[in-house]
């Protein structure tokens, strides 16, 4: 949690005052955290806990115009 929740939600806050209008803050998350998987319970909390922080974080930051987006990654195979 402190590494991949909480270190995200302590940049943005600590940081937020120097962003201005135009900015973007793109948060890596991954696909396979957006469903339940066996053995994987902390994994898939903190993933869908990041979509779910990036999307009230652009609700807070639209006023100033301050973009939040967050990049769900998943492994591709050729």
């Amino acid at each position: 949690m402190n590494i991949n929740f909480r270190s995200v939600f302590l940049l943005i806050k600590n940081l937020s005052r120097f962003f201005s209008s135009n900015d973007c803050i793109i948060n890596v998350s991954c696909l396979y955290g957006t469903r339940p998987m066996q053995r994987l319970i902390s994994f898939c909390m903190r993933k869908e806990g990041l979509k779910a922080f990036s999307k009230s974080a652009a609700q807070e930051f639209a006023p100033e115009e301050i973009r939040v987006n967050c990049v769900n990654c998943c492994p591709l195979s050729l």
